[in-house]
């Protein structure tokens, strides 16, 4: 019953755009969160919430503009460029902020500290190693005997190249002495559709994205990547539990133009922190796989750097290329 009101609330939610906000009518100038994938993943929908939300709690509307492509560096980019007023806004995930400025030096025209400022942290959502149909096991503990035992059950998909997900498969394959085989797709929709149909044995996608299937029995959740088990699946354990010290957490965030004044940037976060805390963000965070943070700029920014750091020594370390 839960999974069919998330979906219904789902659906609604991606048709807010063509909805405008009263304000609006009356001549206002809506406000943009600006974010790098198409309309109908799991994070589009929080983007609308959000936007929503924002709308209802503040006097400013806000809509959402989606501006995918370049590992959503060309929406990065857009807000980098925007001016600094607080009415164009980045939600971004962990992946344009950290990696793929690292990854894409030459490509990437924006520096993650000098041309944002950070706003708030939004939620964090875990990944799921997820088995489909082509590798029919119940645990993790199967599935590392399998890939031991027949290195072409370790191919494993994610929403693409060089994206935290990937980074998360190698770091398993590392830790556990797997051969682990990469096949990026566009998003994470074509990929659990590969998975489901049976073309790759298994993949690694946000936990949100992938809850309903779980639910639904056409895929297996073998593990997820927080430090606690998720209270929507409390017999799926995590890896540090089968004893794999690894352990990721993929945040959003909301960025502004580095342009933006202090007094500006404060009352957007506060904005933003109070539309996250509403009843209705949280309750859908909570019951679409998020853990709610609505944190302080501070924290954002901290976060950012440690994450940055952190990656940039992995991609180092590893050799990655731009693929």
């Amino acid at each position: 019953m839960k999974t069919n009101i998330f979906l219904a609330l789902s659906v609604a939610l991606a048709g807010l755009w063509m909805a405008m906000p009263p304000a609006q009518a009356q001549g206002q100038k809506p406000g943009r969160i600006v974010i790098g994938v198409p309309p109908g993943a799991s994070f589009d929908t929080t983007a609308r919430m959000l936007a929503d939300r924002m709308s209802r709690t503040g006097s400013q509307p806000f809509i959402v503009e989606n501006r995918p492509g370049a590992g959503q560096a060309i929406a990065a980019e857009a807000v980098a460029r925007s001016p600094g007023d607080g009415l164009t806004l980045f939600l971004s995930p962990i992946g344009p902020m950290v990696a793929e400025p690292q990854l894409n030096k030459q490509n990437v025209r924006y520096d993650s500290f000098k041309d944002f400022v950070p706003i708030s942290l939004i939620a964090t959502q875990e990944l799921a190693l997820t088995a489909g149909p082509a590798l029919p096991i119940a645990s993790l503990k199967e599935y590392l005997a399998a890939v031991k035992a027949d290195s072409a059950k370790g191919f494993y998909t994610t929403p693409g190249a060089n994206s935290l997900p990937h980074f998360f498969g190698m770091l398993i394959g590392s830790r556990a002495g797997l051969q682990m085989t990469h096949v990026p797709y566009q998003g994470p929709a074509p990929a659990i559709q590969a998975v489901m149909g049976g073309q790759v044995p298994g993949m690694i996608v946000g936990f949100p994205d992938v809850i309903a299937f779980h639910r639904a029995g056409k895929v297996k959740i073998l593990a997820t990547s927080g430090n606690t088990r998720m209270p929507m699946t409390p017999d799926v354990p995590t890896f540090v539990e089968m004893g794999l010290p690894i352990q990721l957490s993929v945040w959003y965030g909301v960025f502004g133009a580095g342009t933006t004044p202090p007094d500006v940037a404060g009352r957007t976060n506060k904005l933003v922190v109070d539309a996250t805390r509403s009843k209705e963000m949280a309750e859908y965070l909570v019951q679409s796989g998020h853990r709610v943070i609505a944190s302080t700029q501070q924290e954002l920014a901290d976060t950012l750097k440690r994450d940055f750091d952190y990656w940039g020594n992995f991609i180092r370390d590893s050799g990655i290329k731009v693929q």
